[in-house]
């Protein structure tokens, strides 16, 4: 069964997948393809990257559910959509992979008490679309997605 945030995200779409397609809005109208979208420890939620029209992104933005508002926040070092994002146990977030014209070998790590992403190790093989689960030994796997071009909707 799926957990639930503390609140109700804001009228429309927090972040929803429809055919690949991933949409964020509330008080900032801010509409990106391909954030990552990351709820954290302190019940915040974290929003990163993202294709905004025909520009990647390396905006960040920060949403209260206590208080239903939106917040920017330290923007990535490298602009990227279509990266996975997964909450590490000391609270900091890892953005590893991504896209920009092609599969990134980056990643960054977030850490919301400074609000600094700074990059960090890089992965073995570029990846858009894919996952990273933490596993209990603090090891991140990534798996799936592509190391190419990925399949857009209407491409």
């Amino acid at each position: 069964r799926a957990r639930r945030a503390r609140a109700s995200p804001p009228p429309g779409r927090l972040c929803e997948r429809h055919r690949g397609a991933r949409s964020v809005s509330g008080t900032r109208g801010r509409v990106a393809f391909g954030c990552s979208v990351r709820l954290w420890r302190n019940g915040m939620v974290g929003v990163a990257g993202g294709l905004e029209g025909t520009n990647y992104s390396a905006s960040a933005e920060v949403y209260d559910p206590e208080s239903g508002t939106w917040a920017p926040t330290g923007s990535l070092t490298t602009a990227r959509a279509l990266q996975t994002a997964i909450l590490l146990p000391a609270g900091k977030v890892l953005a590893p992979g991504g896209y920009t014209g092609a599969a990134l070998v980056s990643a960054e790590l977030y850490d919301p008490t400074t609000g600094i992403w700074t990059p960090t190790g890089s992965p073995v093989v570029p990846r858009a679309f894919h996952t990273g689960t933490l596993l209990p030994d603090g090891h991140v796997p990534a798996a799936g997605g592509s190391p190419g071009p990925p399949l857009l909707p209407g491409a």
